[in-house]
């Protein structure tokens, strides 16, 4: 219900009530004149004129520019206001007041035998580094003090406040040192020009180290707001498991860092009882490790996790199996694995293990997971570094190590470099017939020689049409060797079937897979299929499965000529930047055209050449794709041009690609022209899933 609707309902039928819900703000959206005229009326014949006049100043000092010119065409203009500063914040100019950005925060507070809850407005002190208590009545200089060093904690340096707590005069003052906390917290959002979160409360005392103090009432302050509370910080010495009814809302914390964190993840809508993991991991390496691939950025880019990071390097012998295990959990999602590899380089393992030699096996994994991750995002210059140490340690680790090498090596020498044909290194030939002839004798699942024989697929997709036979085959071999076990590996295998299928032009025989794939009714279709996508685009965090779904999906839907239907929004889809999201971007930006959003859709080409342009050789490149399709629909000027001639010189001289794949564009100067190339030749270019 509105909120000045509410109120007047109030002032008509229960006086008691309405002065209960003038203890809050006001709200910032004006009332309409007739509405306001009707509140002010009834409160002066239920004695609560101050209250209300209260209530609708902490509104306006609450509203932006915007909203302040809607009270004024409702009467509440600047000399009606500053009458009403002038009679209850007496002092500073009332116009200053009126300038100040202003938040509000909930203070707990004992009065006799009941807990109060009493809004403190709050702005900085522009005049100087006073902090000022503003109006009546006025609580003890002791507790002036207790505020004085929460919002010094809250902000970490000397800066002036200017604070009011919304009460009646004769009402008795704030008390109590608890909320010393809270000031903290309403400094830190003050500062950062951002408002009280809806829902959060807190209490505690604060010495002059920021370290929380227990303070008493808790529980009953806890349950006076359980109705509206999503969150009610505590000291870590006010746990009580008499409050475990409350342990959805509950979070206990060591100090005011510890509570702005615990703020933080609570702004990213984070349960109070994951708060309690997620804190625990900015104490423990182990802990951190453990939980790394889940943990949300926000933790992962804080000082304290980034001290425990460099902790773990310094004490790499101690914790590099936790390391090598949490690399490898994140070596499909690069910002997180990123973090990670950033710990540890060739140069260190190699001394690490020369130290210890029993970690050889450690340290040829981590090789493993590096490999992988750079890998993914096309950085050749990285995995060729952790490619020659690898080669390095070979003769130390088991066979299965050495297989697992072999096909990573496999995938960064030829798919990364677009060198693509169907011979393969003698080495990958042998251990191929070694796990064939182990199959032979031991039938059943082999992981190994389903992924070999998966590599071997992608490989002859990247081929070109002339090898789809051959692709069907190694899918038909690996399908037995995965299982039920392997599921998603064996799901995958239609992935691959589908692209040759489309470069082949077979596009019956590659939609009737889809369905399939996407574990769909036989009946969907193309509306269907969409909508999937959009499910998966729009959860939380996008995992590496159903991000190489979309992408698959959206080529096929690009491919049939599929347009965006009218009633479908991408707004809630957050782009991350790696491998196949630049390909996601590209055909959702041809979906886009087609259904007449050319705007969108040269957005999406953009953002499809910035995720590009951010990873490596291998997926420079591919920078060129959304290029073309800007000039072939005519959206691309000069700033395109220039770009698309960056990405060939790019081609001429880096080392990593194979040269002569590109040799039919690299001597083109002129950008137009080299577009169109790029268009036309773009399945030879850009084979099977790499457009």
């Amino acid at each position: 219900m509105n909120h000045w609707l509410q109120l007047l309902i109030l002032l008509r039928n229960s006086s008691n009530a309405a002065a209960c819900f003038l203890r809050s703000p006001g709200h910032v959206t004006a009332p309409s004149e007739d509405t306001l005229s009707k509140i002010v009326s009834l409160a002066g014949q239920a004695y609560l004129q101050e209250e209300v006049e209260i209530h609708l100043l902490s509104g306006v000092l609450l509203a932006s520019t915007t909203q302040r010119k809607a009270w004024a065409a409702v009467g509440c203009d600047d000399a009606v206001l500053q009458n009403l500063i002038t009679r209850y914040l007496p002092g500073p100019a009332p116009e200053s007041l009126l300038d100040c950005f202003w938040i509000h925060a909930p203070i707990l507070t004992v009065q006799g035998q009941a807990v109060q809850c009493i809004q403190m407005l709050l702005t900085l002190n522009g005049q100087d580094q006073k902090n000022v208590c503003l109006g009546h009545p006025r609580p003890e200089q002791s507790i002036r003090d207790t505020l004085t060093q929460g919002f010094r904690l809250g902000t970490r340096e000397w800066q002036g406040f200017m604070y009011w707590f919304l009460q009646p005069e004769n009402d008795q003052p704030v008390s109590g040192d608890s909320l010393g906390l809270t000031a903290a917290l309403a400094a830190r959002f003050l500062f950062q020009s951002r408002p009280w979160p809806r829902g959060l409360y807190a209490t505690g005392a604060v010495d002059m180290s920021g370290t929380l103090l227990p303070v008493v009432h808790t529980r009953d302050k806890i349950r006076s707001v359980a109705y509206d509370c999503r969150l009610f910080l505590l000291p870590q010495g006010n746990y009580l498991p008499a409050l475990t009814d409350f342990s959805e809302i509950t979070s206990y914390c060591c100090d005011v860092d510890d509570a702005c964190r615990s703020v933080e993840m609570f702004v990213q809508e984070v349960p109070a009882n994951t708060m309690h993991l997620y804190q625990s991991c900015l104490y423990s390496v182990t802990e951190l490790l453990s939980h790394f691939h889940a943990l949300p950025f926000f933790v992962l880019n804080s000082p304290q996790c980034q001290q425990l990071l460099l902790s773990s390097g310094s004490r790499s012998g101690q914790y590099l199996d936790k390391l090598c295990k949490a690399l490898q959990q994140c070596s499909y999602d690069p910002e997180r694995g990123k973090l990670l590899a950033a710990i540890l380089n060739p140069e260190k393992i190699l001394t690490l293990i020369r130290q210890h030699p029993q970690l050889v096996f450690s340290g040829f994994n981590w090789c493993l997971a590096c490999i992988n991750l750079y890998n993914h995002i096309g950085r050749i210059e990285r995995s060729e570094q952790w490619t020659s140490l690898a080669e390095h340690l070979i003769s130390r680790v088991d066979a299965q190590e050495l297989n697992r090498f072999l096909n990573k090596e496999f995938v960064a020498t030829r798919f990364n470099r677009y060198d693509f044909r169907p011979d393969l290194p003698p080495a990958l030939c042998a251990l191929l017939e070694q796990e064939e002839n182990k199959q032979e004798i031991i039938s059943g699942r082999n992981y190994l020689l389903g992924a070999l024989y998966g590599t071997l697929a992608q490989n002859y997709g990247f081929c070109g049409p002339d090898w789809l036979d051959s692709l069907l085959e190694m899918c038909e071999k690996a399908a037995p060797c995965f299982g039920n076990k392997h599921y998603l590996n064996r799901n995958r295998l239609k992935n691959y079937q589908i692209y040759a299928l489309i470069d082949s032009k077979r596009a019956e025989d590659a939609l009737a897979l889809v369905n399939p794939y996407l574990l769909l009714s036989p009946g969907a279709g193309p509306d269907q299929w969409f909508q999937h996508v959009l499910q998966l685009l729009m959860e939380k965090e996008v995992n590496r499965e159903h991000s190489f779904q979309a992408a698959l999906v959206l080529r096929v839907l690009s491919f049939i000529g599929y347009a965006l239907p009218l009633a479908d929004s991408l707004l809630n889809i957050h782009f991350c930047s790696h491998h196949p999201w630049q390909l996601i971007a590209l055909n959702l930006g041809k979906i886009h055209y087609a259904g007449n959003r050319e705007n969108e859709a040269v957005r999406l080409f953009h953002h499809c050449l910035r995720i590009c342009l951010a990873g490596g050789s291998t997926m420079r490149a591919m920078g060129l794709l959304p290029l073309a399709e800007m000039h072939y629909l005519g959206c691309a000027g000069k700033q395109e041009y220039e770009q698309a001639d960056t990405i060939r010189k790019h081609l001429v001289h880096t080392n990593g690609l194979h040269s002569d794949h590109f040799s039919i564009i690299t001597d083109i100067t002129a950008a137009e022209e080299l577009l169109d190339i790029v268009r036309q030749q773009r399945s030879v270019l850009f084979p099977f899933s790499y457009r």
